[in-house]
C-alpha cells in the first residue's frame, strides 16, 4: 500500500483506495477488503474489530509522512502558569482546565495543575510530583563556604533571669476562625500563624503556630478539665442572699431620703439592721469598704 495513497467514500458504502484494497462494513465491523481477490471468487477480508473496540469507529488515516496529522489528535494543553501565596488565593484565580499554578508559600514552590473545570475546588487541583536536585549531582560546586567579616548591630540580649525581655517578643496574634470537619479540611486552610480552627470530628480547638498545611504545626487549645460543683454549698443556679455572705438575713438600707434598696449601698451610707430588739447604726468604709460599727 502506498503511502501517498488516497481514501475516498463513505460510512454507507465504505472506502476504498487506488491501490485495491477496500474498507467495507461486514456484520457489524469493519472490514479490509481486496478487490484483486473479489474479482477472483475469494471471499477474503480482515476483521479490525481487535484494531478498534467500538464496531464502525471511524478510522484515522496516516499522512505522506507516516505519522497521524496533528490536526486529528486532541491537543493536551498547558495553558498559563500562575503564582499564588496561599490555598485561597489559588482557589480564587481566573483559570481554566490546563493552567498551572506554583504555590510560593510551600517550600520548593509546589506546583498544581487544573485538572478539572472548578478552580474554586481544592479537589479539581492535582499537585505536579517534581524531581529535587540532589546536591551529591551539583557539579563545580565549592568544597568550602568561608565566612566573611561582619558585625551584628541587631539582635535580642537576655535580661537577669536568661529570658528574653518582653518588649522584644511579639504578642501572639489571634486572626482568623475556621471551622473543619477533618484533619483534611483543616490542613487545607487558608490559614496563617495565630488563626484558630475547631474541628468537629474532635470537638477540639487547634491555633496555627506554623504552616497550615503541617498537621504538627497546629497546636491544640487545652481547656481546664474541671467544673465548678457548687457555690457556697449549692448547686444549679444560685441565688445568694445576704445570710449567704454573712450580713444579717434582715437588711434595712437609709439615705438622707428614707429607705432604699441594698443594692444601690454606696460609700458613706447608713445602714441598720433590725435584729428584733435592737438597732445598730453601720457605715461603710472609704477605701476598705468593709462595714464597722458607728461611734
Amino acid at each position: 500500500m502506498s503511502e501517498s495513497s488516497t481514501w475516498s467514500g463513505d460510512d454507507t458504502v465504505g472506502y476504498a483506495n487506488d491501490t485495491g484494497f477496500r474498507i467495507v462494513f461486514i456484520d457489524g465491523y469493519w472490514c479490509l477488503a481486496s478487490e484483486e481477490l473479489d474479482a477472483e471468487g475469494v471471499d477474503f477480508y480482515i476483521p479490525l474489530v481487535d484494531l478498534f473496540s467500538n464496531p464502525k469507529t471511524s478510522l484515522v488515516i496516516t499522512g505522506d509522512d507516516g505519522k497521524i496529522p496533528a490536526t486529528l489528535i486532541p491537543n493536551i494543553v498547558i495553558g498559563e502558569t500562575f503564582f499564588a501565596g496561599s490555598l485561597e488565593e489559588m482557589l480564587s484565580l481566573n483559570v481554566q482546565k490546563g493552567d498551572v499554578c506554583i504555590r510560593t508559600d510551600i517550600p520548593g514552590g509546589v506546583t498544581f495543575r487544573l485538572m478539572g473545570t472548578d478552580p474554586t475546588n481544592f479537589t479539581h487541583w492535582a499537585e505536579l510530583r517534581a524531581r529535587y536536585i540532589n546536591w551529591t549531582d551539583i557539579q563545580n560546586k565549592p568544597n568550602s563556604f568561608p565566612p566573611s567579616q561582619h558585625t551584628h548591630s541587631e539582635y535580642a540580649g537576655l535580661n537577669a533571669y536568661g529570658k528574653l525581655p518582653a518588649d522584644l517578643v511579639d504578642q501572639l496574634y489571634i486572626g482568623n476562625n475556621f471551622v473543619a470537619r477533618n484533619e483534611t479540611e483543616m490542613i487545607n486552610l487558608p490559614a496563617s500563624q495565630g488563626d484558630v480552627c475547631t474541628r468537629l470530628d474532635l470537638e477540639q480547638s487547634y491555633i496555627l503556630a506554623g504552616l497550615a498545611y503541617e498537621i504538627d504545626d497546629w497546636i491544640p487549645i487545652v481547656t481546664p478539665s474541671s467544673k465548678v460543683d457548687s457555690v457556697n454549698g449549692k448547686r444549679g443556679i444560685v441565688t445568694l442572699t445576704a445570710k449567704d455572705i454573712g450580713y444579717p438575713e434582715k437588711i434595712k438600707v437609709f439615705n438622707s431620703e428614707g429607705e432604699i434598696a441594698f443594692s444601690e449601698v454606696e460609700k458613706n451610707l447608713f445602714v441598720t439592721f433590725d435584729n428584733g430588739e435592737n438597732f445598730r447604726q453601720l457605715a461603710f468604709a472609704d477605701d476598705i469598704r468593709t462595714i464597722k460599727t458607728a461611734e
